[in-house]
């Protein structure tokens, strides 16, 4: 993978800076020597070579690309068949979105927000419906 496909991957996903990739990957990928200047290389690259991409760290992006296309799936399916969908916030603070969808823990909000955009419907901020 070169680095300008694993930036649009990672923007697809919502990964849309390295301080999001750093997060993941020490967090929840066990990878805590990991430092920011190496994932701006990937995501930038330089101008006269490639900047290698751990494999790794390849896979685990692609697992989650395929982890997200399943969840569309699912809600898509949902929807064709008027059954209730699973997600219906969007969210501003990551630690809610995971206490109320365990299976987006250690994603950004904006992983979330991706699939919402994939699925076209339009939905509130979790926060502003705690109270109701």
């Amino acid at each position: 993978m070169i680095n300008s496909e694993f930036r649009l991957l990672c923007e697809s996903l919502g990964f849309y800076s390295s301080k999001y990739i750093l997060d993941y990957l020490k967090r929840f990928a066990g990878n805590e020597n990991i430092k920011d200047r190496p994932i701006d290389y990937w995501l930038k690259g330089k101008s006269n070579c490639v900047d290698p991409i751990p494999v790794d760290v390849e896979r685990l992006f692609i697992n989650l690309q395929s982890k997200q296309f399943e969840i569309v799936k699912r809600e898509r399916d949902s929807l064709v068949q008027n059954k209730p969908i699973s997600f219906k916030y969007v969210f501003k603070d990551p630690s809610k979105m995971w206490l109320l969808y365990p299976e987006l823990e250690g994603l950004p909000v904006t992983f979330l927000n991706q699939i919402m955009i994939r699925l076209g419907i339009s939905l509130d901020y979790f926060e502003n419906n705690e109270g109701a």
